[in-house]
């Protein structure tokens, strides 16, 4: 009953959200699309001239990479596969199979295809509007918020890998937004659930986390915000290799193996759901909430593993965040973006303390105020 009345009162805050809109910045928004033009085209042209193919078609992309030996990284060849899971023949271009290779070609293509769709579906499709919308459903398996009809939870922002910032063409009514966004709430989940000392006492100090993994593992801490977020996404060496895009399997396996004498309760907690999942087909939240894990017709059993690990993190950071929005259903919101919300207008610090004291553990947050989204 309380998952039912938490969402009967997200939803009128969905269909608000899908309502109202947000002001798009023409002047910006013509200068992004003056900028992906000519990226566009400066790809387009790089590709005719090293090789005589157009980035666009996946066909002549398969036949390029595979002619220039690009598909060597894989021990097995990734092709692409029908809606019944029977390979096609084809060899895939897609994007984790072309971030995996080591041929520079790859990430020309990748770059190509980011900023034509960014040009394909917001730049473009917005000239002359006065408002970008967006469209809300609930219907995820782990219960998050998304939207669609122009997905406006991952429209790049400055930290993105196209290096551009689309976010900053949507701006403000009021001229400033209130951008309030959890810390890490999916690590201080895994944390809770597994109960693991390490984590927790780095939590109850106010200690680095992603640091204090960097000094222990030896790596850059960019590197080790990849490792901390693998472990979320399923703690598999193959997850760490997609997630940190590292293509030495060694490596990974070596950087999972210390992550778990760093964190040895949460590594086993890892472990231990991977196991139950070939028991049970259902998981749930720190809130009860059960959702249930696919069937072997449909993933494979290292895929319902994963899950087994990620849908109790996620589903709980979806039932965090829907409460999130009820405490703050008063307030002009204009967008959610994963673990954020956007707010047109400033708000005072002291009206999101209710946030931090949701669940049964700490979920603190951090606020900017913003003239432009970033």
């Amino acid at each position: 009953m309380e998952y039912f009345q938490t969402e009967m009162a997200t939803i009128p805050i969905m269909l608000q959200m899908t309502r109202r809109g947000i002001k798009i910045d023409q002047v910006e928004r013509a200068r992004l699309e003056a900028i992906l033009i000519q990226d566009v085209e400066n790809l387009r042209s790089m590709c005719d001239e090293m090789e005589g193919f157009l980035p666009s078609s996946p066909q002549q992309v398969a036949y390029i990479l595979a002619k220039r030996g690009a598909y060597s990284v894989f021990l097995r060849l990734p092709f692409t596969r029908n809606k019944f899971g029977r390979s096609t023949g084809q060899l895939s271009t897609a994007e984790e199979v072309l971030e995996k290779m080591d041929d520079p070609l790859a990430q020309i293509v990748l770059d190509y295809r980011r900023r034509a769709k960014l040009l394909s579906t917001y730049i473009l499709p917005w000239t002359n509007e006065e408002r970008a919308t967006t469209r809300y459903h609930l219907d995820a398996i782990t219960g998050r918020p998304s939207s669609k009809d122009r997905d406006m939870q991952n429209l790049p922002g400055r930290r993105s890998r196209q290096g551009i910032n689309t976010r900053a063409m949507l701006l403000p009514d009021s001229g400033v937004w209130t951008d309030i966004d959890f810390s890490q709430l999916e690590l201080r989940i895994l944390a809770y659930l597994s109960q693991d000392r390490e984590m927790l006492h780095i939590y109850e100090s106010g200690g680095d986390i992603h640091q204090i993994t960097a000094d222990f593992l030896g790596v850059a801490r960019n590197i080790c915000k990849s490792v901390n977020f693998a472990m979320v996404y399923g703690g598999s060496d193959q997850t760490l290799m997609e997630t940190a895009h590292i293509r030495d399997i060694r490596l990974a396996h070596n950087l999972t193996t210390m992550w778990g004498k760093l964190f040895p309760q949460a590594w086993d907690w890892i472990q231990s759901a991977k196991e139950a999942s070939h028991h049970s087909n259902k998981v749930r939240t720190v809130f009860g909430r059960e959702m249930r894990l696919p069937d072997e017709e449909d993933d494979s059993l290292d895929g319902i593993e994963r899950k087994a690990v990620n849908y109790p993190i996620q589903g709980s950071a979806a039932d965090i965040l829907k409460r999130s929005l009820i405490l703050c259903k008063d307030m002009d919101i204009a967008l959610q973006v994963h673990d954020e919300l956007l707010i047109d207008g400033l708000v005072e610090p002291w009206k999101f303390d209710g946030m931090r004291r949701i669940a049964p553990f700490e979920t603190p947050t951090e606020m900017r105020y913003l003239e432009r989204w970033e």
